[in-house]
């Protein structure tokens, strides 16, 4: 379970997952701060310009992947990346992204 049914977040089932926006809830209106992860910030077209997808039968992906905070950063490549979309060929694919 992700949400308390009483609405006590002391009595959230065994899920209590705190580490993403889909996790369990808070009751504070402005904290605390997260971030949304790669494969929401992909959906959401956030750094757009540095996304690669990777498709397993490819074998081996090369690049160098950075945070987000850095995409910006001067010493950046051009080349480098902040999300890497891991192509499965199935209905599930995977996202990597630091923040």
């Amino acid at each position: 379970a992700n949400e308390a049914v009483d609405g006590n977040e002391a009595n959230v089932g065994f899920y209590q997952d705190k580490t993403g926006m889909m996790g369990v809830s808070y009751n504070q209106d402005n904290g605390p701060k997260m971030c949304f992860n790669g494969a929401q910030s992909w959906q959401l077209g956030w750094y757009n310009t540095r996304h690669d997808t990777f498709t397993l039968s490819d074998g081996t992906w090369t690049g160098r992947l950075i945070g987000q905070v850095d995409q910006n950063n001067p010493s950046a490549n051009p080349t480098d990346k902040v999300i890497l979309r891991i192509d499965t060929s199935t209905s599930t694919d995977y996202y990597v992204s630091f923040n």
